[in-house]
């Protein structure tokens, strides 16, 4: 068995926290030489961008101090909304992925030229609009523009032409096809949420769906969003009975969703993250 590890950090917008959190604390343990392989998707590629940037700290309080205004506007919804259902073209983005891109380019700077030195492979999940398929792209290659790929979370945000979008909230775990790419290695999945989806989260999956079905003329989008829960059940109890595997998500005192703008809520969650982090240092330790 290949005695290095391949984590993995999902998305979940604001709640990527809780998995800034968990690369934070590896970073603090300098435990770069127990991974080969890093995949991430929406929040989650930025996780691992600045885990291989070794810019955690930096990359985490984005969260709390960046994205807390501007970048969600749920005053744009109603329109959106409407546009998508009455066929125009003109779409307001609810969140603003181009401004998360400016803030790791500028403020916030990631340094590409050091993540592109990392011998730690980094592969960011997107669903190909044309080919219909989930892919992984190298975020050493064009990285701001794999970020915003793999950032863009329909029906929320879409740039007109635009062929890759969030693959997260079709496919949030990806077990089968990293034990796949990796069928001798422990794999670790970072989910910034729990995994059981209450009738209301579905119902609005459900809803999404129907959106991004109208929105991009891809009635297949819309069942697979209303397939996301049970997706993640599946799943995650296939990880379970993985000895070979670790699944952890935040605490039921996670306070933080995917639309959480309170700093102190995001600084929580972000040390339960950190803390949470242990199960993962246990597990590559054994």
């Amino acid at each position: 068995m290949d005695n290095k590890a391949v984590l993995y950090v999902g998305g979940g917008a604001m709640a990527g926290v809780f998995g800034a959190g968990v690369v934070t604390r590896l970073q603090g343990v300098d435990a770069y030489d127990k991974f080969s392989h890093v995949y991430g998707a929406s929040a989650g590629a930025f996780d691992i961008a600045y885990f291989l940037d070794r810019q955690t700290r930096k990359g985490s309080s984005i969260y709390w101090e960046d994205l807390i205004e501007g970048f969600i506007d749920f005053s744009k919804l109603p329109k959106a909304v409407i546009n998508i259902i009455l066929g125009r073209e003109e779409i307001p983005n609810v969140v603003d992925i181009n401004y998360l891109i400016r803030v790791s380019q500028t403020t916030k700077k990631l340094d590409v030229e050091e993540i592109q030195r990392s011998p730690i492979v980094a592969r960011v999940k997107v669903y190909n609009l044309r080919t219909k398929t989930i892919e992984y792209f190298d975020l050493k290659e064009n990285t701001f523009q794999r970020l915003q790929e793999s950032s863009s979370v329909v029906p929320y945000f879409y740039s007109k032409g635009q062929e890759n979008i969030d693959g997260d909230v079709l496919d949030p775990l990806g077990y089968e096809f990293l034990r796949k790419q990796h069928p001798e290695q422990k794999l670790i999945f970072v989910l910034n949420h729990g995994i059981k989806r209450g009738t209301l989260r579905k119902l609005r999956s459900s809803l999404e769906g129907r959106l991004v079905s109208r929105m991009l003329g891809d009635s297949e989008l819309g069942k697979m969003f209303s397939k996301k829960a049970k997706k993640i059940e599946e799943e995650a109890e296939k990880i379970k009975e993985d000895r070979n595997a670790l699944l952890i998500t935040p605490p039921v005192d996670n306070p933080t969703t995917n639309t959480t703008t309170n700093p102190e809520k995001l600084k929580y969650t972000h040390s339960l993250g950190m803390l949470e982090c242990q199960k993962v240092l246990d597990f590559i330790r054994t």
